[in-house]
């Protein structure tokens, strides 16, 4: 009986680290195209998006 709890724990555990990983790739992507969409910006508006870190 408890080979089959800690079997059931094991599996649990994989979908939870599958479900982990899809959600890693689309924050990647996600963060992958505000990148590219800042440098669209910034080249065609001459819009300057980030801040720099030492103004006040």
């Amino acid at each position: 009986m408890r080979s089959v709890k800690n079997n059931s724990k094991e599996i649990d555990s994989q979908k939870s680290i599958t479900e982990l990983e899809k959600e890693l790739q689309e924050v990647k992507l996600l963060a992958e195209t505000y990148r590219k969409m800042i440098e669209i910006a910034k080249k065609e508006f001459k819009i300057n998006i980030v801040k720099k870190s030492n103004t006040k």
